[in-house]
Parts: structure tokens; C-alpha cells; sequence
């Protein structure tokens, strides 16, 4: 049994004709799943989602193997998901994931008590996984569980791989641009104030509001009224990306642009229509046989020139090799998550070099997000990349207020 996000169901099918083609798979997903053939199948792919909703019939079920791909979807032990994962009767249980730990170390005991429930569930062991505030106590946690995974870094492989270039191209904020982030910047005082005079902070959601509203102006005023009418304000990112895709699309190269926005997506797809460019979308809301489709059109079809993707949707378990170029338009907290979502071209498969660009604004919070991103990333013994909302928290207030300004 394999269990994967519902955005690669239709990939393992795919990599199964290549390797084994004479072993036939049943796809278990639809409203039209037949629980009658599960019994005499060899292999069978499911979703996340399938597995909460048929966890009964699932866990009636004795199978060779289980195998979850991107299993950090179950880190979390109180979710309705993880337990009928652990419902599952297996001889043999394999995880596999770019980011074991993305919150916290506790994530990582959760998913290898699913692979080997008998070990991992002693409450000595368990214990070791609250410990581990030093330097000491990790190290002695990574030689504990070293035994029973296999870890494949990039620096690993890169050998095996084609050449990668990486270049942060910075852009300036138009006079529109100004106006409003001096706007926000002015509404945002107040907070600002009380992170200076160490009043207790409770609720974050201000704070994080205000920050996406001025990533939100960083990449173009549009997404602030929720229109696709580019030209109607200037933006200086937006200027920077169009003179750089054009320059790429001019020299024959595909390209993949990732935004953590949706609505930034939207302007992209509808300036490339407009354009007449030929050009795919992956977001959250495309069903996956779709999203498949359309990943195998644009690494075959030369016509499809750019992938517009979302980095939570676009980001995982995906092949676009067919590109040599990716775009970062935005930036996340979590470098994990944008090394993640740059290896759906630079991964095993492609043949050609590729070419990295980050969009940042000079003189913004972005540039600021920029310097806390790369501190992580010097900070490998850490191991923790966390998201908007939890980083927020680990900041000290001098930070958060530095972030809430226009020098």
C-alpha cells in the first residue's frame, strides 16, 4: 500500500509503467473506488484524504508493506489521519519526506512510532525525544534514531546532478509602492510601540496581517484589491519579473515561478494570456488527476513555456524537469520549503543546468526576511524550520519592530 498527498497520485502510477510494467497498480481515489478489489491487488496508491475516510476498510487489510510518501502530512498524532495510519497492519512500514521535522523534534518520534510502533512507543525512549535542548541532547537523539533512517542530502547527490547557479535579483518599490507600505507602516504603529515598551503579546494575528499586507504590496498593489489589472499600478518586482522572463523565454528556456500567493498566480496568468505565452497553473485547488496532466504537458509540450505554481501546492512530490529556470517571485520563512520546491527542476532526471532567482525589494521587510532565511539556513544544527506564524513567536520584539518599519 502507498499512501501519498493527493497532488502525486498520479505520478506513482506513471513511475510504476516506466520500472515495472508488467506489475499492475489499482488506483484506490474517486467517488467510484471499488473496496472489492483491494483484497486481490499487489499494489495499490492511495491518498491521505482516502485513508482518514476508509480507515476501517483499510485497517481490516494485512499488507506486505505500507509505505507513505511526503509522511511528514502525519507528524501530527491527534489528527484523524495519523491514527488510521497507525490502524494499518503491515510486516513493514517505510516513511519517506524531505522535512522529518519541520515545527519541532516531537514530529519526527511521531512519524517513527508509526514505522516501528514497537520501539518508538517505550516511554524511555519517548522521553528522549522532550530532551533536546543542547547541542549534547541532539546529537545524542541523531545517533539514537541514525540506525533506522536513511538520509540522501543534496550535498550527497549533487555530483549525480547537472550545475545550479542561484542569483538574488533586487528590486525598488515604484512611488505607488511607497505610498502604501508607508501607509500600513503608519496604521502598524501602534503595535510597534507596544513590542518597544514589552507589553505581553498573546495574539500574533496583527502582527502577521501587517506583514502579509506589505509582502502583499512588495510583489503588486493589485493583490490588495484582489484584480488582475497589472498595469494599473507600477511595481517595481513586477517590472524585474516580466524583463526577466522575457529575457528567458527569448532564449528558449521553460520556467517555473513560485509565489506563496494565489492571487499573485492570478496576475501572473492573466499578463501571459494576454501575451499569448503558453503556460500551466499548479495550486491547491486543481484535482490531481489534472495537476498530473498537466505537469506531463508542460515537460513534453515545448509550447508550454511557464509553470505558475503555488510553493505549498507546487512544492512537493512533483517532477518539472522540463524547466531550467525557477523563479522564487516571494520568499518564505522556511528555507526548507523553497529548497523543496527548487528541486522539482533540479532533481534527479534533469539533464540540463539550472538557473535560480529570488526576487527580494530593497529596503523592505523583504530584504529583512532575507537575513533571517539565510541565519537559518547557517544554522544547520537547529534542524527546526518553522512557518510565518510559529517564527513570529521566536523573534524578539526588537526584531518583530524592525520588521514593522520603513527605513
Amino acid at each position: 500500500l502507498i499512501v501519498c498527498p493527493a497532488s502525486v497520485l498520479y505520478h506513482w502510477p506513471e513511475k510504476q509503467q516506466a520500472f515495472f510494467p508488467g506489475l499492475e497498480m489499482l488506483v484506490h481515489h474517486g467517488q467510484g473506488r471499488d473496496a472489492t478489489l483491494l483484497q486481490s491487488a499487489r499494489l495499490v496508491v492511495t491518498t491521505y484524504g482516502v485513508l482518514r475516510s476508509d480507515a476501517d476498510l483499510l485497517a481490516d487489510i494485512s499488507f506486505r508493506l505500507v509505505l507513505f510518501d511526503e509522511m511528514q502530512h502525519l507528524k501530527n498524532r491527534n489528527t484523524a489521519v495519523f491514527q488510521a495510519a497507525a490502524r494499518l497492519r503491515a510486516e513493514a512500514v517505510i516513511g519517506l519526506t524531505g522535512t522529518p521535522v519541520e515545527n519541532n523534534v516531537r514530529e519526527l518520534e511521531h512519524l517513527l512510532r508509526l514505522c516501528l510502533p514497537a520501539l518508538f512507543r517505550q516511554p524511555g525512549l519517548r522521553q528522549r525525544f522532550r530532551l533536546v535542548e543542547s547541542r549534547e541532547e541532539r546529537q545524542e537523539l541523531a545517533r539514537i534514531v541514525s540506525p533506522f533512517i536513511l538520509r540522501r542530502t543534496r550535498q550527497q547527490v549533487l555530483g549525480e546532478l547537472p550545475e545550479r547557479s542561484e542569483d538574488i535579483l533586487l528590486c525598488q518599490l515604484s512611488d505607488d509602492q511607497v505610498a502604501a507600505y508607508r501607509q500600513v507602516v503608519e496604521q502598524a504603529r501602534g503595535l510597534v510601540d507596544e513590542l518597544l515598551a514589552g507589553e505581553a503579546l498573546e495574539d500574533y494575528s496583527h502582527i502577521l496581517t501587517t506583514i502579509t499586507r506589505l509582502k502583499q504590496i512588495c510583489n503588486h498593489l493589485c493583490q490588495l484589491e484582489g484584480c488582475t489589472d497589472w498595469d494599473r499600478y507600477r511595481s517595481g518586482k513586477w517590472d524585474e519579473f516580466r524583463n526577466l522572463l522575457e529575457q528567458c523565454l527569448q532564449a528558449g528556456l521553460k520556467v517555473v515561478v513560485f509565489s506563496q500567493f494565489t492571487t499573485m498566480l492570478d496576475i501572473m496568468e492573466a499578463w501571459l494570456a494576454d501575451r499569448g505565452t503558453g503556460h500551466i497553473a499548479i495550486r491547491g485547488s486543481v484535482p490531481a488527476r489534472e495537476r498530473n496532466n498537466r505537469i506531463q504537458a508542460f515537460n513534453s509540450r515545448e509550447e508550454l513555456r511557464v509553470c505558475c505554481a503555488s510553493l505549498l501546492a507546487g512544492g512537493t512530490g512533483i517532477d518539472l524537469t522540463g524547466a531550467q529556470v525557477v523563479i522564487h517571485y516571494d520568499r518564505w520563512w522556511n528555507p526548507a520549503r523553497e529548497e523543496q520546491a527548487t528541486a522539482r527542476v533540479h532533481r534527479m532526471g534533469q539533464k540540463r543546468p539550472v538557473q535560480v532567482y529570488r526576487l527580494i525589494t530593497e529596503g523592505t521587510l523583504e530584504e529583512k526576511i532575507h537575513r533571517i532565511i539565510e541565519k537559518k539556513k547557517i544554522l544547520a544544527a537547529d534542524l527546526i524550520q518553522e512557518d510565518d506564524g510559529s517564527i513570529l513567536k521566536r523573534l524578539s520584539r526588537e526584531h518583530l519592530a524592525r520588521l514593522l518599519r520603513f527605513d
